[in-house]
This record gives structure tokens, sequence and C-alpha cells, in this order.
């Protein structure tokens, strides 16, 4: 495990892209003595799905619009 004053070899990214790119090109078993575990809470419920219907084209286009986003 890493301590506090030893620097990181994973480097700060500036967006998501530049970190799946750093990680396509890096295996993480090269870093697994900097990695730290993490308490991770789920909540049950959070939302109550629904259902709309919409034509096809509406449709193709709000799946197109969602994709890109």
């Amino acid at each position: 495990m890493t301590d506090q004053t030893t620097q990181s070899r994973i480097p700060e990214f500036a967006s998501r892209e530049e970190e799946a790119t750093f990680w396509d090109a890096h295996d993480t078993t090269d870093f697994e003595a900097e990695f730290r575990p993490v308490r991770v809470r789920f909540a049950k419920n959070l939302s109550e799905g629904i259902t709309i219907r919409f034509d096809a084209e509406t449709l193709s286009q709000l799946r197109r619009l969602a994709s890109e986003n």
C-alpha cells in the first residue's frame, strides 16, 4: 500500500477519456500496491421506472442523442 509521502505512479487525469487512454496502455496489476479498498453502500429503490411509448423515429432520435452524451 502506498504511504502518504510516496508519490503515486498513477497520474491525475484531466478527463475520463485521458484516464481510459492510460488504462488501455497499462495493466492494473502493475499498480496493485497503490490500490486501497473502498467502502461502498448501495441504496435500494432510488427511483421508480416508467414506461413511455414513442413512435419509431422519435425513439431512434432519442437513442442517438443519448449515445452521444
